[in-house]
């Protein structure tokens, strides 16, 4: 009998089945890491070269679920026999040793579990086109470093309106409209795509029209910040 089960030893049932079935999970475990290395690996090309990952992104997709499926029935298997273990061990039936490995085993399938789950849903929403926890983060960031932009912006504006537009004036409000311009570009980008995962959600039922028509507004003031900044930029 491998080490490695020796938890399922001396909990008072007949655990020549779990053990197969444990053995069968974790062989099929590693089958599946294998094929999402390889698919990875094979993805990562196709992004790298501009071709068509849509295919691979499924075939990934299709693996990670495959992968949770076995680390759900082996948390299942190894919850159900919870009560025998920890009976066992307070009976000197398993050693220290044994029981260790057994919640050590427990709490890393578990963890991996919740991994699983986050990557899959990572994955789908990359598939469908949403916006990812990322790019919300990178929204946020975007929007943050805009107000200090517009904020600097105006006090140029200002003082040039109070000194007149100087050689230095000019030169900052030129800098300044630039970037706003690049932050502004990126800012609708990310909105757009948000946009496009929301008309899906709101034709799902998801979100309200309420919502879908916020960020839709959201999407034409920022488009109107970037023709604004362009027309000031060619103006200067």
């Amino acid at each position: 009998m491998a080490s490695k089960y020796g938890y399922t030893v001396g909990i008072g049932m007949d655990t020549s089945g779990l053990q197969v079935g444990l053995k069968t999970i974790d062989g099929n475990l590693r089958d599946f890491a294998a094929e999402l290395k390889d698919t990875e690996k094979a993805l990562k090309a196709l992004e790298q070269s501009g071709q068509d990952s849509s295919e691979m992104m499924a075939n990934k997709q299709e693996i990670l679920n495959k992968i949770y499926q076995q680390t759900q029935e082996k948390l299942w298997e190894l919850a159900s026999i919870h009560d025998k273990v920890y009976e066992a061990y307070d009976n000197d039936a398993i050693d220290g040793k044994a029981f260790s490995e057994y919640n050590k085993v427990l709490a890393e399938t578990f963890a991996s579990s919740k991994r699983l789950e986050e990557q899959i849903e990572e994955l789908n929403a990359e598939m469908n086109g949403e916006t990812t926890p990322e790019s919300v983060q990178h929204l946020a960031e975007l929007e943050e470093s805009y107000k200090g932009i517009e904020s600097e912006l105006e006090e140029v504006n200002s003082t040039m309106r109070e000194a007149g537009e100087t050689e230095a004036l000019t030169a900052q409000q030129e800098t300044l409209l630039q970037e706003a311009i690049d932050n502004t570009t990126e800012r609708l980008e990310l909105l757009k795509q948000a946009q496009e995962a929301a008309a899906q959600a709101l034709a799902n039922g998801d979100i309200s029209a309420e919502e879908y028509r916020s960020l839709e507004r959201q999407v034409e003031s920022t488009e109107a910040q970037l023709n604004s900044y362009a027309k000031q930029l060619d103006e200067v």
